[in-house]
């Protein structure tokens, strides 16, 4: 721990945390400014899967549109694209500036862990939301779209796509903290390498069933697209663990020696 945070008093810590949310709300809403200047833009990026679903369904013309319910609704969905875009844009920089403020009360070696952690899960994270929109979303899209109901038209609102849109590429971020999630545990002791070795199996069908509620319809092309990387990332987990395993073992015997 570093002597100098050590002596601060809590009104100096105060200050410091409340300096370090500012610089980061305000490379935020710097990121928002930067964003709402390209809203159109990355508003047909964020509808491009709901385009690609119409398009295979054949539904093409103002039938293909989304639909918008309100005056209001229009100005909220463009705020909301430039706020998410903004959080993966300007978020590192608010992640950075808490972990400055976090890192100051802890060991040497507690900060050499979460330097290491924090850039891997924001990869894995990115690469999550990426697999979500280039792979998930249109095969979920697609089959959706497909759902007739007689006697019913198709008329998607802004919202709702919306919602869903973020809900589907978020949670693949979530996911995609796998491996990270099982290193973790390795590292505190509360599973071992063999123990994950152990569960694959069981792991592996988890994964095809998530994969067949995820992605519905009779195409198995589709589980197999979103169960695969699902296994991937446990593998990758199994050898992160590995690692974290034996480093936390030669630490232990280097303290008993």
């Amino acid at each position: 721990m570093n002597p100098d945070d050590a002596r601060m008093t809590i009104g100096e810590h105060l200050e410091e945390l409340r300096r370090r949310l500012i610089v980061g709300l305000v490379a935020l809403a710097a990121a928002f400014a930067a964003c709402w200047l390209f809203k159109e833009e990355l508003f047909r990026l964020v509808t491009g899967p709901h385009r690609d679903a119409m398009r295979r369904q054949g539904v093409v013309g103002p039938e293909s549109r989304l639909a918008q319910l309100s005056y209001i609704e229009g100005f909220f969905s463009y705020c909301k694209v430039c706020l998410v875009s903004a959080l993966l844009v300007g978020g590192p920089i608010l992640l950075w500036q808490v972990w400055k403020f976090v890192s100051a009360g802890l060991y040497e070696h507690e900060r050499r862990h979460v330097t290491r952690w924090i850039p891997l899960s924001i990869v894995l994270f990115v690469v999550g939301v990426v697999f979500g929109y280039l792979v998930l979303l249109p095969v979920t899209f697609t089959f959706l779209a497909g759902v007739e109901l007689e006697g019913v038209g198709l008329s998607i609102r802004l919202e709702g796509y919306l919602n869903i849109f973020l809900l589907l590429t978020f949670a693949l971020g979530a996911i995609f903290q796998l491996p990270l999630v099982m290193l973790v545990l390795s590292r505190i002791g509360l599973f071992t390498p063999a123990g994950y070795r152990s569960k694959r199996k069981i792991f592996i069908l988890l994964a095809v069933v998530a994969a067949a509620l995820a992605t519905p319809g009779p195409d198995p092309s589709a589980q197999v697209i979103l169960a695969i990387p699902m296994i991937a990332l446990y593998e990758l987990g199994i050898l992160l663990a590995a690692a974290g395993y034996r480093a936390r073992r030669s630490a232990e015997e280097v303290a008993a020696g």
